[in-house]
């Protein structure tokens, strides 16, 4: 018998010989609920008391909702979440809801009310409708971190100054105690305050404008007539969400340095004057032309970027015909 005809039986030999037995009887399967994954985690933050928390309306609350202010200005509402993720691995299940502020629908809806307002004037503004959204809070928590920031900014020098006074026995002991004192808590305050007014304002806010411009672009592509889809290609839309969009969020970071920055220069220029005179115009008139220099810069900046949006708008165009037409022949 040649080695062709053997292989045959050797294959069903060898399938014969991963059959069970007839006597083999399977062992008992059972399943876990997930309740009892790591008792000690779940019993204090659970699913039950972190993911799962149910509000009056029966939808699932979220952690930052039901925070106080002391939870809140320390950001100990997310401890739970990190305990759980340092004693497993977390699943869909662990997250929590977000918050009522940070809802798309919401976002998108009071969005949309401000820009049909806009509408009805000859020149809409998307800037205005936005600001007439988060406007107030952004101003607010803009006021306080670089308020408080700038009081501290330009008291902690002086403070420094009237210790390093005690040394040369200018100031009393008493005294040198109360600047040493008064230096210490404005630095905490600065680290608190600004930090809190920072994350939860800022970037929170510039957050909240790219998730409901996001959506709003999302319900506005949904009621486009076929012939306004024709116009537009895919890569555009995604080139508004990835790129235009983000950029809002991105410099939601600055907004408040160029309107507090001048106030900054102004207070400087006391201070110094107040130390040294006249002289310090010396100083700020070599700053003057670095400022006329860094406006040049940028608005050549703004001009290449803008060119480089059109161009990445005529790439993305392109390529989505020459893949439609691929598929096209393709097709047939």
């Amino acid at each position: 018998m040649s080695m062709r005809n053997q292989w045959p039986s050797r294959r069903v030999h060898s399938v014969d010989a991963l059959k069970p037995a007839d006597n083999f009887t399977p062992p008992p399967t059972t399943t876990l609920p997930d309740d009892t994954r790591l008792p000690d985690v779940e019993t204090r933050y659970g699913q039950t008391e972190w993911s799962r928390k149910k509000g009056p309306d029966g939808k699932n609350l979220s952690p930052i909702d039901s925070a106080n202010f002391f939870a809140l200005f320390v950001f100990s509402w997310i401890s739970p979440l990190i305990e759980l993720g340092n004693k497993q691995p977390l699943q869909q299940s662990d997250l929590p809801a977000i918050g009522k502020r940070d809802e798309a629908a919401g976002l998108c809806r009071d969005l949309e009310r401000q820009w049909v307002g806009q509408l009805k004037k000859k020149e809409p503004s998307l800037v205005h409708a936005c600001f007439n959204v988060v406007g107030k809070s952004f101003l607010f928590h803009y006021s306080v971190s670089y308020g408080i920031n700038l009081v501290a900014a330009f008291i902690q020098p002086l403070f420094i100054g009237q210790m390093i006074g005690y040394f040369t026995g200018d100031v009393s002991r008493t005294d040198a105690y109360l600047y040493t004192t008064g230096f210490i808590c404005l630095s905490i305050l600065r680290a608190f305050v600004y930090h809190f007014c920072y994350f939860t304002g800022a970037r929170e806010l510039g957050m909240q404008l790219r998730v409901g411009l996001s959506a709003l672009i999302h319900k506005k592509v949904l009621r486009l007539s076929q012939s306004a889809i024709l116009k537009i290609t895919t890569g555009h839309i995604i080139n508004l969400v990835s790129t235009d969009v983000q950029r809002l969020d991105e410099a939601s970071s600055w907004f408040g340095s160029i309107i507090f920055s001048g106030v900054g220069v102004i207070v400087s220029i006391l201070l110094v004057w107040r130390e040294i005179g006249a002289s310090c115009l010396a100083g700020f008139g070599l700053v003057v032309p670095l400022l006329v220099f860094q406006m040049i810069s940028l608005r050549i900046i703004s001009r290449i970027r803008d060119k480089t949006a059109r161009e990445t708008d005529k790439r993305v165009r392109l390529m989505n015909e020459v893949i439609t037409g691929m598929q096209l022949i393709k097709m047939y």
